[in-house]
């Protein structure tokens, strides 16, 4: 997102101090969350820059690290292999608790995830890899679960493709209620 100064931040006073704060007229304080543009006047980018820049950026992170759920998968995945012998037991069941999906859903969205991304062999390699990381570390119930969970998550992918394409939306109505 973008970072943005918020009422009663250090950088929100910088910012008030320079004049570079635009007005609420200009830039309304629901539209602070930093999804569109700035709410100051930036030395080096034009307003309305700003979104442009931020997609950018988020298509260059996915198309090096690929989907948010592979990254959740390595990041668990990381943490049980370093402390699944910790000499603290609280610390040894956190990550116990924290990975216990690793081998059955984890598996089976790297699975869907890996062919999902056949058009992308580099993607789909390093999915690939990791599942391979998850079946040596958790054996024959993340093979199982990988092929039976895969299976149904890649179907599911394939029939919100089509939904999407279809024209379907998340986006909920618009209303507006009024009292009395």
């Amino acid at each position: 997102m973008l970072y943005m100064p918020i009422p009663g931040t250090p950088l929100y006073q910088a910012h008030l101090a320079r004049g570079t704060m635009l007005d609420t007229s200009e830039f309304p304080e629901a539209d602070y969350h930093g999804q569109h543009r700035f709410n100051f006047r930036h030395p080096h980018i034009a307003a309305g820059q700003e979104e442009e820049f931020l997609l950018r950026a988020f298509q260059r992170d996915f198309v090096i690290n690929g989907p948010s759920i592979v990254r959740v998968a390595r990041t668990l995945l990381r943490g049980y292999q370093r402390y699944k012998h910790h000499a603290d037991t609280r610390i040894r069941n956190r990550f116990r608790r924290e990975s216990r999906e690793l081998p059955s859903s984890y598996a089976g969205a790297l699975w869907a995830s890996a062919r999902w991304f056949r058009s992308d062999p580099a993607m789909a390699a390093k999915i690939k890899s990791l599942l391979d990381e998850i079946h040596r570390e958790f054996g024959i119930k993340s093979r199982l679960a990988a092929m039976t969970v895969g299976r149904y998550l890649r179907y599911s992918l394939a029939r919100e493709a089509r939904r999407l394409q279809r024209g379907w939306t998340y986006e909920p109505p618009v209303f507006c209620e009024t009292t009395g």
